[in-house]
């Protein structure tokens, strides 16, 4: 298995040790059949898609689901945009010139200012596991994980903590991901 799709696998389930216990890791993780041997991008969305079934079927709270996936978007952040963040919060002197450095960095015009508001859309989805090449939806809950990545950059961005919405999301059924981040 590449380590994409194991270290995903193994850091989900150290976050639902950490916040829900080991037996909800055991229940959500180890009867999925289809992760055990994933040779593909695709495999790994119909072992996610499987996951997250069980995960919404085995954590009836949303919020708890929603918290460990927001945590799953942080340490990605975390561990492969921090720096890139950072670079483009150097080089910016307002939300503007942030909005204009993401939009450059990007090579498209993915973030809009609005009133206190950015709007964020993407045609395709961008993560880098294999979830964008899903059959059949996935669970939303799956796209927490964003949410956690977009509150997380713009935290960074702006050094103080923000309010993020997903609007709609690709591998859950939608035509775009597109988020709504609240400045105030």
């Amino acid at each position: 298995m590449e380590n994409k799709y194991k270290g995903w696998i193994e850091g989900f389930g150290s976050v639902i040790d950490n916040q829900l216990g080991v037996g909800t890791k055991k229940k959500v993780l180890d009867q999925c059949k289809s992760c055990q041997q994933i040779s593909s991008d695709r495999e790994m969305a119909q072992c996610v898609k499987e996951v997250m079934l069980k995960f919404d079927q085995i954590v009836t709270d949303k919020e708890k689901r929603y918290g460990v996936m927001e945590t799953m978007g942080n340490t990605c952040f975390n561990n492969f945009f921090v720096k890139i963040a950072e670079a483009v919060k150097k080089k910016s002197n307002n939300i503007t010139e942030i909005i204009q450095n993401l939009n450059n960095l990007a090579g498209e015009e993915h973030f809009k200012l609005g009133d206190k508001k950015v709007y964020a859309t993407f045609n395709k989805c961008l993560c880098q596991i294999g979830v964008k090449e899903v059959i059949e939806s996935i669970s939303k809950t799956y796209c927490s994980c964003s949410l956690g990545w977009m509150k997380n950059l713009y935290k960074t961005l702006l050094d103080k903590s923000v309010k993020v919405e997903l609007l709609e999301s690709i591998v859950s059924g939608g035509k775009t991901c597109h988020f709504l981040i609240n400045l105030e």
